[in-house]
């Protein structure tokens, strides 16, 4: 009875402890348009006044990732803007210091670019690595930070920050003891569409920040917020994101596709979540939304989608969550250090990773990404792997045939567990796991029957065989 009592405690006091992050993105605040922008504006601060109203209100945080106004250039806009949304937040009871924004590409100054093109496109356009475009934007002074000059203006004054924190490449900060949050921008390298350059592929973003802010922070919780989706960068900067989201963040806050997408992803036996929100305003006729992402010490709880109709009001988001209530629900939370399996053969493929690891090293069981390399001559430089590198999640997106080799204790056991679990929590895919040292070659047909009674499959439904210990000189095992 007592332990009954005492999980009841700790479920109220996780909810009593929920972080609601109003997550919205895309405004585009432009003058003149009430037509459009401000009839949805009016709605949205009615409907978001509904929904938060049982809601503490030092529990609730505005945050906005990107594209406040349609043209940097314009401080008139970002004055405006300020005006109209300072107004109905305080009226609601979220101060300065419960908003979160990110500078997204309609924030840069597209005149700025202009008067400016040929130094800004010539940096743009060299093909630094990550320590030397992270040496680059920590100059006091460059071509790539001053384009934001009128958006940091409104940033300023919009949210209440440790000006000792404040920098246009990033910064991060606690909201709670047990949750912290990384505003990056992911524009750095944008045009703002001047001459209508396409940013795709063309953005980095300091790396060195970020990591430094990871490293110091002792939150169990972080959050990371960003304009675009991580295909829109450069590779390294791309490859960099991925790692630190696996190891190191529980969810990622971004936007710009303006297609709605929500992954449940675990790496290092930490679930991160991905939201990218629906655009708060393009045309009033378009696919416009929001949603309130609750976040407690234990992660993720879940999101809450509100989409607009053609009756000119918010309603559940059933087109963003496919669910029947607008609601994504984190089962026990999406926890930012270890997931506990949900079902049977994960847990089983999570204990034989486990297991692996425990045989591998003495140390404390952590997984620790591996590179791969498709050359023999292999770099330990990070800036030097260029297109040899493999990413070991990208075997799981796209598997193909082929050998991993590495020396003596690389952990290629391990490597292939961690596959193999993987593919099953991401995809739902099968692979088997075949140790090639263990099986007698008249005794393949019953290990792979083994294999297939685990996951309850034919043969047909397998995606990837797994082979372990091959050793191409042994005639008796091939």
């Amino acid at each position: 009875m007592s332990q009954s009592n005492g999980s009841k405690s700790g479920q109220n006091n996780e909810v009593k402890d929920l972080k609601h992050l109003i997550h919205l993105s895309d405004l585009h605040f432009r003058n003149g348009w009430e037509e459009g922008q401000g009839i949805v504006l009016e709605a949205f601060f009615e409907d978001l006044e509904r929904q938060t109203e049982k809601l503490p209100r030092s529990n609730i945080y505005f945050v906005f990732s990107g594209d406040i106004v349609q043209a940097g250039a314009n401080a008139d806009l970002y004055n405006l803007c300020l005006a109209h949304l300072e107004k109905r937040l305080q009226s609601l009871g979220i101060p300065r210091k419960n908003r979160v924004i990110v500078p997204g590409n309609h924030d840069v100054s597209a005149k700025w670019i202009e008067e400016n093109f040929t130094d800004h496109e010539a940096i743009v356009s060299l093909p630094m690595n990550e320590k030397e475009f992270n040496d680059y934007v920590s100059r006091a002074k460059n071509s790539l930070t001053e384009k934001f000059g009128n958006y940091f203006g409104f940033q300023k004054q919009f949210c209440e920050c440790d000006s000792s924190l404040l920098s246009i490449c990033g910064y991060g900060y606690d909201i709670s003891d047990a949750i912290g949050v990384f505003c990056l921008n992911s524009a750095l390298c944008s045009s703002g569409g001047y001459k209508d350059i396409s940013d795709k592929q063309r953005l980095a973003i300091d790396t060195r920040t970020l990591a430094k802010w990871v490293h110091a922070s002792k939150t169990p919780v972080k959050i990371l917020v960003m304009h675009h989706p991580l295909d829109w960068l450069v590779e390294w900067a791309s490859k960099e994101m991925k790692n630190h989201l696996r190891n190191s963040f529980s969810l990622c806050l971004s936007d710009h596709s303006h297609d709605q997408e929500v992954y449940h992803s675990l790496s290092n036996f930490s679930p991160l979540v991905e939201c990218s929100a629906p655009p708060l305003l393009t045309h009033k006729s378009g696919n416009l939304g929001y949603s309130i992402v609750s976040v407690s010490k234990l992660g993720v709880h879940d999101i809450h989608y509100r989409q607009w109709t053609k009756k000119a009001r918010f309603v559940s988001g059933v087109s963003f969550s496919s669910t029947d209530d607008g609601k994504v629900v984190f089962q026990g939370s999406a926890h930012p250090h270890r997931a506990e399996p949900t079902d049977t053969v994960e847990k089983l493929l999570s204990e034989r990773l486990e297991e692996a690891l425990r045989s591998f090293s003495s140390q404390p069981i952590v997984w620790v990404d591996r590179n791969l390399s498709k050359s023999t001559d292999v770099s330990y430089s990070s800036d030097d792997e260029g297109s040899n590198y493999v990413d070991p999640n990208e075997i799981i997106v796209d598997p193909k045939s082929f050998v991993i080799a590495a020396p003596p204790q690389f952990g290629l056991t391990c490597l292939a567990h961690y596959l193999i679990r993987n593919a099953w929590v991401s995809k739902s895919e099968v692979w088997l796991y075949l140790d090639s040292k263990l099986i007698e070659p008249h005794k393949i047909d019953a290990a792979l029957a083994k294999g297939l009674e685990l996951f309850g499959v034919d043969l047909d439904d397998v995606k990837c065989i797994v082979l372990d210990s091959w050793v191409n000189f042994n005639p008796e095992r091939r």
